[in-house]
């Protein structure tokens, strides 16, 4: 148990709206934060991407164990114009940056889980006019063509 001794009468519990999906397509993002993680798999890096005009955040998961991380790492280096692509110091150099990044949907087989946006690209940061948060695949006819 972890006793902290904190007074909370004063605070007032406000309703909290949920965030709808960003539509799939191009967005300026700033980028949060990075995180080396260990998974069952090998390590990976926890990326925070802000998109720049929505509250959204989204969060992307970089393995360091496989070819396809290990590209996905080098894209995002070469979009965000670090030093030296082909050798990655440090994640914290990436952190303040400005990049493009391609948002999809990633939609849980088991529906256990709701719908979460999901990166799938990253390019030279250049002002998007970025999409509408009003998206709802589930009433979107041509979303899962």
């Amino acid at each position: 148990m972890a006793l902290i001794n904190k007074d909370l009468s004063s605070v007032e519990i406000k309703v909290m709206e949920e965030i709808a999906l960003l539509k799939p397509g191009w967005y300026s993002a700033g980028i949060e934060d990075s995180e080396i993680k260990q998974g069952a798999k090998g390590d990976y890096i926890a990326w925070t991407f802000s998109i720049i005009g929505f509250p959204n955040f989204v969060w992307d998961n970089m393995s360091l164990s496989n070819d396809i991380g290990c590209e996905r790492l080098k894209a995002l280096a070469v979009a965000v114009n670090y030093p030296t692509p082909d050798f990655i110091e440090d994640t914290e150099w990436f952190h303040g940056k400005e990049v493009s990044i391609k948002v999809g949907i990633k939609k849980d087989k088991t529906g256990t889980y709701a719908d979460q946006n999901s990166v799938k690209m990253f390019k030279a940061f250049e002002k998007v006019e970025n999409n509408s948060t009003n998206f709802d695949p589930q009433n979107d006819p041509n979303f899962w063509k």
